[in-house]
């Protein structure tokens, strides 16, 4: 469901964890979530980043570790200081490693009755199914590629499509118009490949949501859900990550790594993207 649209059907009526995705700032995303999940007199606190009943975690180096998990077990338990709700946000989701994701489940599974988590991700296909299937997923719309103008539909489909027939020189074909459009496009359209990747994995495991298409069905039902993620993960590490390199040759790797990722018996390796 889309942020607004989720907003507006709500009427203070909210789940105990969401998951928001997509463009734009997702902190202030999670933030105005916050801050109307909160209400009354305790919103503005929110949005000011100073209420006792709202925590804030987010990774180190890239990474949330299982501790600050851990710790959040503990301080979700303590009653709230004011209102009705105590709310944790955790951004950046999608760098939990798999010992904080355990960690958070457990809390997902029986949280308190005034507990609220929200979550955020730039590749929810990176997330364990486990706690994915405990979220309410609300799409971000905005962000730097709608700014731009820049829709890459017709460049995913003929990735999907290609992919689906395992065709290598139709993959290459679909990713080939995106050298002319630089680095930066093409880190963009890895983004928005992942998301692809992350509604295909949802669609395989039956989570029907307004944005699923025919292109999702047909990555669902060719692929399996650890072959979705793989290369949801591949894509979303090449948005991240990748600095300073020429756009001719991400092309071509981005093609490789995909087909591997798809079809490779080998396992999902480290891979280095100072290229």
């Amino acid at each position: 469901m889309e942020f607004e649209r989720f907003l507006e059907s709500r009427r203070g009526n909210y789940p105990h964890a969401c998951l928001i995705v997509g463009g734009g700032d997702l902190r202030e995303k999670a933030v105005a979530l916050a801050a109307e999940m909160m209400g009354g007199a305790g919103k503005r606190k929110v949005l000011a980043g100073i209420h006792p009943d709202v925590t804030v975690l987010e990774g180190e180096g890239g990474i949330i570790k299982v501790d600050p998990v851990r710790a959040l077990r503990t301080d979700i338990f303590v009653r709230p200081n004011e209102g009705d709700r105590k709310i944790v946000i955790i951004l950046g989701a999608d760098t939990m490693n798999i010992n904080a994701a355990n960690a958070l489940l457990k809390i997902l599974e029986e949280p308190p009755p005034y507990g609220c988590f929200i979550l955020t991700a730039a590749n929810s296909a990176a997330m364990p199914e486990t706690v994915l299937s405990r979220c309410v997923k609300i799409t971000a719309r905005g962000g730097a590629n709608t700014e731009k103008g820049q829709d890459f539909s017709m460049h995913l489909a003929a990735v999907s499509d290609a992919l689906c027939g395992k065709n290598e020189l139709a993959l290459f074909t679909a990713l080939y118009p995106l050298e002319a459009a630089g680095r930066d496009a093409l880190r963009a359209f890895c983004a928005d490949g992942a998301e692809m990747m992350a509604a295909a994995l949802e669609f395989s495991m039956g989570v029907s949501a307004p944005g699923h298409s025919n292109t999702h069905r047909n990555l669902a039902d060719k692929f399996s859900g650890e072959r979705l993620s793989r290369m949801g993960r591949f894509l979303a590490d090449i948005a991240s990550d990748i600095a300073n390199v020429n756009a001719g040759i991400l092309a071509g790797y981005i093609c490789a790594g995909l087909w591997d990722e798809a079809f490779s018996n080998n396992p999902p390796i480290e891979r280095n993207f100072d290229i």
